[in-house]
């Protein structure tokens, strides 16, 4: 019987990746991404008040006070949309999308999991690329621990920050998630040929 290799990656590249559990790098998505729009400071501040009760609840397992807080959360959100009349109902809809997300078995890995940990174990070279202009998965939260976590397994790695890419690697203006659908490009060409590059040459 054929012995399975104990390393079967010859590589790993990561894009734009998490270096903090995931209910971190959230509550810092939101702050960054509101202060790139024109939402109003009062309605930013209930946002990320709501968001962090939600985070927390959701932590602790409190259906009720995850929904409450939902509920407070879609409130805020449905204010800045400025969509017209915005029934109750509406609002319960919206609450129960987020709790049912929340309860997700992909979101409770995604807000729990130390992608750093995992890294520290990592036996294959990894290349790294992320925007400077990375709104949902900000480069000076996520690299600080991405880069110790790489020095501790002590593989091969480099770590690339593209000026003026956002979270799509797309060349961007703001980094804003309402800019991604009107860029042309879908991804940097640049970011394409560093990536080819470091394969071949790894």
């Amino acid at each position: 019987e054929e012995e399975v290799p104990k390393n079967p990656l010859a590589f790993v590249v990561l894009l734009a990746p998490p270096g903090v559990p995931g209910h971190a790098i959230l509550r810092l998505q939101m702050r960054r991404l509101l202060e790139a729009s024109t939402t109003p400071e009062d309605l930013r501040e209930a946002i990320l008040v709501a968001q962090g009760r939600l985070l927390a609840a959701s932590s602790a397992k409190d259906e009720a006070a995850m929904r409450e807080a939902a509920r407070d959360l879609a409130t805020a959100q449905a204010s800045v949309a400025g969509a017209g009349v915005v029934t109750d109902e509406m609002i319960l809809q919206s609450a129960e999308g987020m709790v049912e997300q929340m309860n997700s078995p992909w979101m409770q890995v995604f807000l729990e999991v130390d992608p750093a940990a995992i890294l520290a174990s990592i036996k294959a070279p990894v290349l790294v690329v992320i925007g400077s202009l990375d709104l949902q998965v900000d480069p000076g939260q996520n690299l600080p621990p991405i880069k110790a976590a790489l020095r501790q397994a002590g593989v091969p790695s480099q770590v690339r920050v593209l000026e003026g890419r956002n979270h799509l690697l797309q060349p961007a203006t703001k980094g804003s998630i309402d800019e991604y659908g009107v860029i042309e490009v879908t991804i940097d060409p640049t970011a394409l040929g560093l990536i080819v590059e470091w394969v071949v040459r790894t």
